[in-house]
């Protein structure tokens, strides 16, 4: 029996959630309390230089370890100008925040042999060692320029966080938003993650709607951890308003990228995140726009880079002043190969109708989200440009991407890197970028001290938004007594996804210094899951038992149980929940009274949804039965199988030949499992295998094979012993069915599921045990000779009602209940090892999963869950959307 190590899959949100990277970042869990962890994190740049308008720039570093163990460091510096590299070592303490003022200096200090003198900049690939935990330790850098008089005296600039050696590109990215006008100039700088050289291709677009292409470099060659800029990358291409594509044309390697776009009076950067990836999503949220009295204003950036029109939907939520009003929607066609630079973009949507205070009566700010439609996700960008202007000319801001949809915070977030002191003021901000009808999420937020061993200082922060919903803590860390750490933000109830950043301003207070703000995202802990799983659920409270299946036009629908009394007397229903295209929300409609359990597929035929019903009537005798149930198209079309007690669920399938058929366990006499087809008008029956009067057949499974014949998977409860249950498999050859024992021992088979690999080899997860003894999710796949049993998560892991399936690369994936309060995906790598991916932690309730992969081939997952902070329990749809 194979055992696999666990590890977490959990790609980086880093960079707000729009690096949107080729692949998934695993971390490996240490096995053992005293095991140790580490992490790898590349910063595209630091640097001491000097730059245009008389700027020179010095990076400041900022390493975090928030966990319980000294760390070792390894900074390995690769020279992009000014010669150098090498290599220095450090260390951490437990919940230390290291501030190193300039990085440059420090590595010159601690042995890496950088010249003296300006003119110097590379990457900085730092490894950290000894963690007590993969997700624990980041690093930060915030670049930042002197001001001189005539400007306010203080400092300008931008930050942006290491991110992980495998988060490179492998095909493309985008760099939105840029521009090359007489306020400002545009830089855009490529580097390379990965250990292998890479060539890419950069072309400039314009956005002016003809999309005029320019090829700024061809066959670039950058080494492995190298790093190169094409400043004012518009000159001489006659573009003052577009984006920038990063192709990758050869070598082995990976690549990243990012934009800065410079005030020209003031040398202030903001900083642009790359977008790339899959995006299937219909919609983005911009976490806020501002219009203040002390003179803020937000730039809206909104790009449609496809050949066909794109339909935006604007729809703002304003949260500073809604008694003024509270907000609106509006709606624009943007023109193809289109980049619209809206300058004050809440006055734009008041002089369109939305509904916003007269612009001086007082301070607005609010979210935006951006419904897209007539072309797909992935050709349209939208985010903000903050900033106030200086008396001495130009601007201090920060740039604010959007945030995609399946892109948002889900369980718990941390913010690095903060600072409270003479110098600096952290404001942190929460959004709830849900739809209407999502409802409210409930957040809370925990500033740490760094300089302390990372304790938690002041109290907890609790905030309850409702769908559109921006709040900011001004000050958040200052308030809290923390002058050097980080904020941990947390789900507390609600199930609308969420936003989280901070903002680190220059200067102690409001008016001091520059002010210039430097934008924070979010990183997830590992409990966050991975990016890319989209939740929504179906309204209604006492819902159980779903059944997960795709209509003909790739549309979820989930058929489950609704009690609507509570025991002695339940009362209960079948019902069916479609997907609402383009949205989270759920159309709800009743199938059949006094359903208990219902199985759902959608006819071949005529695309129609049927199911199959276990019912139960506490006011008719006899009150069980089994039905069929086909929507005609006006109404449900209900067959009666068999009236009389019924065991255990009917999983149905339809068979090549488009007939429905499922299979049942019946009570009736002996315990049979039974199968029933539709011959014609007349269903029938046929018994696959017979159980001892007091023992059972559960957990079954129905599929058919590459030869058409129906074959069932279940376990049957050994006659005479404690606790002993085999797991069978049934073909059926011509008219008769064929059994066999698959593997036997005490609890084997609970939570079994079923799948055919493409080959048409049987495989089979449950998890052995049961009563008091551990369950260890396992699957056992037949290799075309014998049978190989392996365990998927060898801990005591408590999960009933399993879903196993296989995705296009032909892996095997499990969707299970980490002991009942966590939904997760397991998924079987090339090399024989299991990941594990975090889709809904930290749930009262987790079970019934059913796992069916989407038309694109993704995974979606139906479950039945309970929130801590719910009353009853619900139905969640889980969707990968992005990777």
């Amino acid at each position: 029996m194979r055992m696999s190590s666990r590890s977490l899959v959990s790609a980086p949100l880093l960079a707000a959630a729009v690096l949107a990277v080729a692949a998934s970042l695993s971390l490996t869990v240490p096995a053992a309390a005293d095991s140790a962890s580490s992490l790898s994190l590349v910063l595209p740049i630091v640097l001491s230089s000097g730059g245009a308008g008389g700027s020179f720039y010095t990076s400041e570093l900022i390493l975090t370890n928030r966990g319980n163990t000294l760390a070792t460091l390894e900074l390995r510096y690769t020279a992009a100008f000014g010669g150098g590299d090498g290599t220095a070592t450090d260390t951490l303490l437990a919940g230390e925040q290291k501030v190193v003022p300039d990085a440059i200096a420090y590595l010159r200090d601690r042995g890496v042999p950088i010249p003296e003198g300006p003119g110097r900049g590379g990457t900085l690939r730092v490894t950290f060692a000894g963690l007590s935990g993969s997700d624990v330790a980041a690093a930060t850098v915030r670049t930042t320029t002197a001001t001189a008089s005539p400007q306010p005296i203080g400092a300008a600039g931008l930050a942006y966080p290491g991110v992980p050696p495998t988060s490179g590109f492998t095909t493309s990215a985008t760099l939105y938003g840029l521009r090359a006008t007489e306020a400002d100039r545009s830089n855009v700088a490529i580097y390379n993650p990965s250990s292998e050289m890479v060539t890419v291709r950069v072309t400039a677009f314009s956005g002016d709607g003809t999309g005029s292409p320019v090829v700024k470099a061809d066959s670039l060659e950058i080494p492995s951890l190298g790093w190169t800029q094409l400043s004012a990358v518009f000159d001489g291409t006659g573009i003052a308003n577009g984006w920038v594509t990063i192709e990758k044309t050869g070598g082995s390697g990976s690549f990243g990228a990012y934009g800065v776009i410079n005030d020209n009076g003031t040398s202030d950067g903001s900083f642009v995140f790359p977008v790339a990836g899959d995006l299937l999503g219909s919609s983005l949220t911009v976490p806020v726009l501002v219009e203040t009295t002390s003179g803020f204003s937000s730039e809206l950036i909104v790009t449609n880079r496809a050949d066909v029109p794109a339909k935006l939907t604007l729809s703002y939520v304003e949260n500073l002043a809604p008694e003024l009003g509270s907000g609106g929607e509006w709606a624009i066609t943007l023109a193809p190969m289109t980049q619209l630079l809206i300058p004050n973009a809440i006055d734009y949507l008041r002089g369109h109708g939305v509904t916003v205070g007269d612009r001086r009566a007082a301070s607005y700010a609010g979210t935006l989200r951006v419904g897209v439609s007539g072309t797909g996700l992935a050709n349209v960008f939208a985010g903000a440009r903050t900033a106030a202007l200086s008396p001495a000319g130009g601007q201090f801001g920060l740039f604010t991407p959007g945030i995609y949809s399946g892109q948002e915070a889900r369980a718990e977030v941390f913010l690095y890197g903060l600072r409270a002191d003479a110098q600096n003021r952290t404001n942190v901000a929460v959004v709830n970028a849900g739809t209407d009808g999502s409802g409210s999420v409930t957040l809370q937020l925990q500033a740490h001290d760094g300089n302390a061993g990372g304790i938690a200082r002041g109290d907890p922060e609790t905030t309850v938004l409702e769908p559109g919903a921006w709040k900011q803590f001004s000050g958040f860390l200052g308030s809290k007594g923390v002058s050097n750490g980080w904020v941990h933000v947390t789900h507390v109830a609600g199930s609308a996804p969420w936003i989280a950043y901070a903002v680190v301003n220059d200067g102690g207070g409001p008016g001091a210094r520059t002010g210039d703000g430097a934008y924070v995202p979010m990183v997830p802990g590992v409990a966050s899951g991975p990016l890319g799983w989209e939740i929504s659920v179906v309204p209604g409270s006492d819902l159980y038992a779903p059944s997960l299946a795709y209509d003909a036009q790739g549309k979820p629908a989930i058929a489950y149980r609704h009690r609507i009394t509570p025991p002695p007397s339940s009362t209960v229903e079948a019902m069916l929940a479609r997907g609402v295209p383009g949205s989270s929300a759920w159309a709800l409609e009743k199938v059949l009274s006094d359903g208990m359990e219902v199985d759902l597929e959608f006819d071949p035929v005529d695309a129609s949804p049927s199911v199959a019903v276990r019912t139960y009537s506490v006011a008719t005798s006899p009150n069980e039965s089994i039905r069929f149930s086909h929507w005609t198209g006006s109404a449900w079309e209900t067959s009666t199988i068999e009236e009389g007690p019924v065991f255990y669920a009917p999983k149905l399938a339809f068979g090549p030949d488009g007939r429905p058929s499922f299979c049942y366990s019946s009570s009736q006499g002996s315990k049979e499992l039974r199968f029933v087809e539709r011959d014609g008008s007349a269903w029938k029956v046929q018994r696959i295998d017979q159980a001892g009067t007091q023992y059972a057949i559960d957990y079954f499974s129905l599929a058919y094979d590459g030869a058409g014949s129906p074959v069932v998977a279940y376990r049957k409860w050994v006659e005479g012993s404690d606790y002993d249950f085999e797991i069978r498999l049934a073909r059926r050859t011509g008219s008769v069915w064929e059994t066999q024992v698959v593997e036997r021992g005490w609890g084997w088979g609970k939570g079994l599921s079923f799948a055919l690999d493409a080959a048409g080899h049987p495989a089979i997860s449950h998890c052995p045990g049961g009563k008091a003894k551990a369950s260890d999710p396992s699957l056992i796949r037949w290799d075309g000779s014998k049978w190989d049993s392996e365990v998927i998560v060898p801990v005591a892991y408590g999960s009933d009602l399993q879903s196993l399936a296989f995705d296009p690369t032909g892996a095997p994936i499990v969707a299970m209940c980490h002991n009942y309060h966590a939904l997760e995906l397991a998924r079987r790598q090339p090399d024989g090892q299991w990941t594990i991916e975090v889709i809904e932690p930290n749930l009262a309730s987790c079970g019934s999963t059913d796992l069916r992969m989407d038309p694109q081939g993704r995974p979606s997952v139906s479950y039945q869950r309970k929130g801590t902070q719910d009353s009853a329990t619900s139905i969640g749809f889980a969707r990968l959307v992005s990777r």
